[in-house]
């Protein structure tokens, strides 16, 4: 049986074109991570509806630019995701939110030195901070089209966050369990 899903993911993805044309098609300046994130979080703005099918197959090669980790692919994935929540929850939303982002942000951060990649997030950042006015029209522009509140929206949403073995496994659990108690506890005040 279809299954509701915050968002169809990659490969996954399967929409008709007239719904690519309603959203203005992908955001270029997502060219690579969180694309489809963007794609069906704007869709789910303008009330179209993500569904998982279990009866589908996808198929994808394991070789590729996307399986292998290294800074720019962190930078992308870093910069992405600000972009999006940036330009998809309202200013109010988004406020009220900052204690939890900063504090998923520190994890983030941390994340990314063991990694040794911190210096991508911070060219991420900087990015942000230099495409300001372009990350402003593009929100405003998601806001104009926007037919759900963000508190319907986040009903819709799942509390946890799977984080794939191969990223740190020996630290999944406890940092899955740390982002799904901040993020019920920010759902209380949204």
């Amino acid at each position: 049986k279809p299954e509701r899903i915050g968002y169809a993911s990659g490969t996954c993805l399967f929409t008709s074109r007239k719904v690519m044309e309603k959203l203005d098609m992908f955001d270029s300046f997502l060219f690579a991570y969180h694309d489809d994130l963007d794609l069906c979080w704007r869709a789910a703005l303008e009330d179209i509806k993500s569904y998982y099918i279990p009866s589908s197959i996808v198929y994808h090669p394991p070789e590729g630019f996307s399986f292998k980790w290294n800074s720019f692919k962190f930078y992308l994935l870093e910069r992405n995701r600000q972009y999006c929540l940036l330009t998809h929850y309202s200013r109010t939303t988004y406020f009220k939110m900052l204690p939890a982002l900063i504090m998923v942000d520190i994890g983030v951060f941390f994340y990314y030195l063991k990694k040794g990649v911190i210096l991508s997030k911070f060219k991420a950042t900087l990015n942000i901070l230099k495409n300001f006015n372009q990350i402003n029209s593009r929100y405003k522009k998601i806001q104009n089209k926007r037919l759900i509140s963000d508190s319907e929206l986040i009903k819709n949403f799942d509390d946890n966050i799977i984080i794939p073995k191969m990223m740190d496994s020996k630290n999944n659990d406890s940092l899955g369990n740390f982002i799904k108690i901040l993020s019920q506890f920010t759902r209380k005040f949204l």
